[in-house]
């Protein structure tokens, strides 16, 4: 079995989260949504899988590394200009002389992609689309059909012209006859052209309808919904390892905390949490139904309800992040400022100490470090990072002729941040002093 996953989308409606990110990569529980897929297909018997890319493509290629996932080969192809669900997959398939399963790399799935494929071939059907049936039609994309042969479709109907609740998941196993009906040099879809130009030319198309777990994590409250899935076990798929945390944490058996995480245990992780590896969450914290993303900072006395925050983002001690409120990565939220729900701060954006934010921040400068007479002044570790220290050495060493010294007060913080500042001095090829 060989397949080609569609990875080229820009995620738009899940920004701030897509800022810096292809939807692909996006993490539910600490690992990009493309590796649960990857898995699924390993776990499927498929032997390799061509990704197609556009949107950040060489972040998703950087990801899957030397092009070994498990047992499961991948290769990257790189889509110029868009070409559509159906044109991207002709070009990833290169002269491929057998059925393929296309399916996408941002979408959560468990589905049986083995009984669907043997289905498809034992059909002798040209293409066959994988449906599941919806609780509410009009959000989708329908088929109609009869005794697994599709007739028709009906796309987001109203209640009253709902003919069907099997909803096209945009999973399908074609042969390579289709590619004949896809042309090249322009986008061509799947649903929209080349699915109807097969019911005009009477060519077989098949469905086959799955009952496992399938959700398109297309915006914010769907991505948080699959992350309360994935740890309430409705999703059969491998979450990554578990912090091993002390008896007195207060921690609810249904938040999930990865390894490499930290919570003190004088915060409260209620609800469905989820903790980021190397998240700090701090004395005096609650959280509820939050998600913190790997790397985030959450200080003394913070309160987070069913809120999500970025990777390496920074939440000052005495703040509130209220629901449905999303904090990019590496925004600095500073001490006692208050999120109200639904509001989203881009990436890097800088809330002020005491704030009230009650619209969107997409624009602005970014967190940085105040410098004044006084020095340089920032909250340690949220604003005057070791990653800023050791780029205050490199800029130091440029402007000295000679060596510099650097000297710091006692504190495990302190000689962090000596050490780093010293770093940047010799990396920038300066003499440098303990």
């Amino acid at each position: 079995m060989k397949a080609v996953i569609l990875a080229g989308g820009e995620g738009t409606r899940l920004r701030p989260l897509t800022c810096d990110l292809p939807k692909p990569l996006v993490p539910v529980c600490g690992k990009p949504v493309l590796f649960y897929i990857l898995e699924l297909l390993e776990r499927s018997g498929c032997g390799s899988a061509a990704v197609a890319v556009r949107y950040k493509g060489e972040k998703i290629e950087a990801a899957l590394g030397d092009g070994r996932y498990g047992k499961l080969r991948t290769f990257v192809s790189y889509e110029d200009e868009p070409l559509g669900t159906a044109g991207c997959v002709k070009k990833a398939a290169g002269d491929a002389g057998e059925p393929l399963v296309i399916i996408s790399g941002d979408a959560m799935c468990d589905f049986d992609l083995a009984a669907i494929y043997e289905r498809h071939i034992r059909s002798g059907a040209s293409a066959t689309i994988a449906v599941r049936s919806v609780d509410d039609p009009r959000e989708y994309g329908l088929i109609l059909g009869e005794k697994g042969e599709v007739t028709g479709f009906s796309e987001k109907p109203s209640f009253i012209n709902c003919r069907s609740d099997l909803a096209n998941t945009g999973i399908y196993v074609i042969s390579p006859e289709i590619f004949e009906l896809i042309e090249d040099g322009r986008p061509v879809d799947f649903a929209k052209d080349v699915f109807p130009e097969m019911l005009r030319r009477g060519m077989k198309l098949g469905y086959y309808e799955e009952s496992g777990y399938w959700c398109d994590i297309g915006d914010i409250a769907a991505y948080k919904r699959c992350t309360a899935d994935l740890i309430g076990g409705k999703i059969r798929a491998g979450l990554p390892e578990r912090e091993q945390l002390p008896k007195n944490c207060a921690v609810s058996g249904e938040s999930f905390v990865l390894k490499g995480a930290y919570i003190s245990p004088k915060a409260l992780a209620a609800g469905c949490s989820c903790i980021g590896a190397g998240a700090y969450i701090s004395d005096g914290a609650k959280l509820h139904n939050a998600i913190v993303m790997d790397g985030a900072f959450v200080g003394e006395g913070v309160t987070l309800n069913d809120c999500i925050i970025c990777a390496n983002a920074k939440v000052g001690g005495g703040a509130a992040v209220y629901e449905g409120a999303v904090v990019g990565e590496g925004a600095v939220i500073g001490e006692n400022a208050v999120v109200s729900g639904g509001v989203k701060i881009w990436t890097n954006k800088r809330i002020a100490r005491g704030a009230s934010v009650t619209a969107d921040v997409k624009y602005g400068s970014a967190a940085v470090p105040e410098i004044t007479e006084d020095g340089i002044c920032g909250a340690t570790n949220t604003v005057i990072t070791p990653g800023f220290a050791v780029r205050a050495g490199c800029s130091a060493a440029k402007i000295s002729e000679t060596g510099i010294a650097v000297s710091c007060s006692e504190g495990e913080a302190a000689v962090c941040l000596k050490n780093a500042v010293l770093c940047g001095i010799s990396s920038a090829g300066r003499g440098c002093y303990d």
